[in-house]
């Protein structure tokens, strides 16, 4: 079994990283104004608006911070030349009892179930890994369900 020890990221996750970083630096200028605006020589710590836009400033900071983190130490996966089994970038069809659903295999940074994206160190995730079409995997805590891997892009 494949093992990773590293952030990883989609092209497209590493975009919208780039994107979420230009967004935090128009609001970053936004509340350098409003801090300006709420200084009041002399009475810094009693003045409610600067004490609560500088939180919002420390926030701003550390977001950025940390979005730059993950793009220095991540590493770009493109999506699978081979398609044979399911690893990290795969896109997954399987069909349960009711329904066919489609994933996307990710890390971390770029998980959003609801859209489709699941980490591949998730119980759904790391039951998908290195498994082939026609597969069968089970899935969920107490209540689990059976899938059919029907494809694999």
């Amino acid at each position: 079994m494949q093992t990773y020890n590293n952030t990883y990221l989609t092209v497209g996750g590493l975009e919208k990283l780039k994107e979420h970083i230009q967004s935090i630096n128009k609001k970053r200028f936004e509340v350098g104004h409003e801090l300006h605006d709420s200084h009041e020589p002399g009475r810094r710590i009693e003045n409610g608006s600067y004490v609560s836009t500088l939180e919002k400033k420390l926030q701003l900071e550390n977001s950025l911070q940390n979005i730059n983190h993950t793009i220095q130490q991540a590493r770009v996966i493109k999506k699978p030349k081979d398609c044979n089994f399911i690893r990290l970038g795969s896109q997954v069809k399987i069909k349960g009892n009711k329904s066919v659903k489609t994933y996307m295999i990710v890390d971390s940074p770029e998980v959003n179930p609801s859209r489709g994206f699941i980490s591949y160190k998730s119980p759904a995730g790391a039951s998908l890994m290195n498994k082939r079409v026609g597969d069968r995997v089970e899935i969920g805590g107490q209540k689990t369900t059976r899938y059919t891997i029907l494809a694999i892009s």
